[in-house]
Order: C-alpha cells, then sequence, then structure tokens
C-alpha cells in the first residue's frame, strides 16, 4: 500500500511540472542541396597550388610583403543558392597579423600574405567576412606575398589555406 501511494504521489507531482507548460521552444529549419560549386574544375576537396618565386633572405624586411603571385580561383556549377566563399581563420593562421603561417619545421621567419585582386589590399584571415554572390558561377582573383615576421632565415616555405563554401 505505502508503494502504491509513494509512485501515485510522484506521478500526480510529474504531471503538475508538465502541465505547466514549456518555457522555450526550439525551432531548427534546414535545406539539402543538390551538390556544392565546384572550385577550379574540381570537386570538393580541390587541390590549388600557388608557388612563389625563389628570393633571397637580404630582399625581405619584416612585415614587408615581396614577390606577389597572382591566383585565380573559379567556382562553377554552383547550386541555385546565395554562396559564400570565407577563408578559414584557424588553421595555420597568424592571429597577430592574420596571414598563414609556415608549416615547415625549422621555418624562415616568414609567413604567406594573401592580398585582394589590386595585388596591394591585405586580407586578414582572422577577420575576413568572406566574399559573397547569388549565381551558378563567379571567379575570384587573389594575390599571395612573402611576409617577414621577424628576421628572415633561408630555408623551405609551406603552407595551406583552406576555403569553406555555405550556401544559403
Amino acid at each position: 500500500m505505502k508503494k502504491l501511494l509513494a509512485v501515485t504521489l510522484l506521478s500526480s507531482v510529474a504531471s503538475v511540472a508538465m502541465a505547466a507548460g514549456p518555457d522555450a521552444q526550439v525551432t531548427i529549419n534546414g535545406r539539402v542541396i543538390d551538390g556544392t560549386c565546384l572550385v577550379n574544375g574540381q570537386a570538393a576537396p580541390a587541390q590549388i597550388t600557388v608557388t612563389l618565386d625563389t628570393v633571397q633572405r637580404t630582399a625581405l624586411s619584416a612585415f614587408t610583403g615581396y614577390g606577389t603571385k597572382p591566383f585565380s580561383i573559379a567556382l562553377t556549377n554552383c547550386p541555385a543558392a546565395t554562396t559564400t566563399m570565407k577563408w578559414d581563420p584557424v588553421t595555420n593562421v597568424d592571429t597577430t597579423t592574420g596571414t598563414l603561417k609556415n608549416t615547415i619545421v625549422g621555418g624562415t621567419n616568414v609567413n604567406v600574405r594573401i592580398l585582394k585582386a589590386d595585388g596591394t589590399t591585405p586580407i586578414n584571415l582572422v577577420t575576413d567576412p568572406g566574399v559573397s554572390f547569388t549565381g551558378t558561377s563567379q571567379s575570384y582573383n587573389f594575390n599571395a606575398q612573402y611576409y617577414p615576421v621577424s628576421a628572415p632565415t633561408a630555408g623551405d616555405l609551406k603552407t595551406i589555406a583552406q576555403l569553406f563554401l555555405t550556401y544559403n
């Protein structure tokens, strides 16, 4: 009898708590699309290689870009949506300068800076909001350049920048 009374009492308390109603409702929406853009004619993950010209260590001075090399990113076969292309602000990014860190051990004290199409305006990869377009294709021109962050040393340089595409 005591067990039955305890179960009935607990059941009544739970019903009263549930009857008060929720404090919030979370609505989750989404959309499934047919595919993603091709990047330079390749499906994800596309591989783009930019090779900077070899430079003499003495030609580089700290926090001054040098050896600019243009490159393009062509997005094609995009879904009928607004597409935003954004640089990954985390992977290999120097959060102080917004440039790409050298990933080769031993390094060169030299990063790589990404510039807008004009070849002079730097893109801070930490704060850049990305670029958006509506349509099925768009091309973007950029430049990459050496960017010493302290006294440069001779050596190899390699870094990786990642791009993300989102669709709305």
